[in-house]
């Protein structure tokens, strides 16, 4: 995952000043070597393959043996992940009669009476790639990136309306912005690219 940039300049700051960066965090750290990938792991349900049933592969996903373009630590140890997302729980419908509100609550057991009573309480989506990956929002009911961020309710409807209230020049500036936090082709060097997805000229990488 990456951003194509073109000339305009990063409105990363306008999702803090509306507010959707309280939930679409920009970047979130790995500490404590979090970025290396191992299977079986630790968190394993029972029933999988536990630590202990097999030899650990182990991944070191920074490694520039790897496909490019990797994240890297920085010198305190610390791999920043331009995920947009807290990870969290939040409702953001207008209650169980909003038409965005889950029919079914898969956090709960499948033969429970909460399971069918429905569920307001979504993770927070990682933005991460989001230019590719449309349909949009949790059920995949919209076909612009626009549509789902006028459909925030709940505990993001301040956010909206803040969105709403800009002048359309920014609203626009909103949405180009997410267009650009793409899945980078094959062979791209670079976490931040021009429209040649080439390294964008005073970018670091992450951006």
């Amino acid at each position: 995952m990456g951003r194509l940039r073109g000339r305009e300049p990063s409105v990363c700051a306008c999702l803090r000043t509306v507010g959707c960066a309280a939930c679409h965090i920009p970047r979130l750290p790995l500490t404590n070597q979090g970025w290396i990938f191992t299977e079986p792991n630790p968190y394993n349900p029972s029933g999988n393959l536990r630590l202990g049933d097999a030899p650990t592969l182990r991944v070191d996903l920074t490694s520039h043996e790897l496909p490019p373009p990797r994240l890297k630590p920085d010198a305190h140890g610390v791999v920043w992940v331009p995920a947009f997302s807290d990870l969290k729980l939040h409702d953001i419908t207008a209650g169980p009669n909003d038409p965005n509100a889950e029919a079914l609550d898969q956090n709960q057991p499948a033969t429970s009476s909460k399971f069918f009573a429905g569920n307001t309480r979504l993770l927070t989506r990682k933005l991460w790639g989001v230019a590719n990956s449309g349909p949009f929002m949790h059920h995949g009911k919209f076909t612009t990136m626009r549509e789902a961020v006028l459909a925030h309710a709940g505990e993001a409807f301040s956010s909206r309306q803040a969105f709403e209230v800009l002048p359309a020049y920014e609203k626009d500036c909103v949405i180009e912005f997410l267009k650009t936090l793409q899945v980078l082709p094959p062979g791209t060097r670079s976490l931040v690219v021009n429209q040649d997805f080439e390294k964008k000229e005073g970018s670091h990488d992450p951006d």
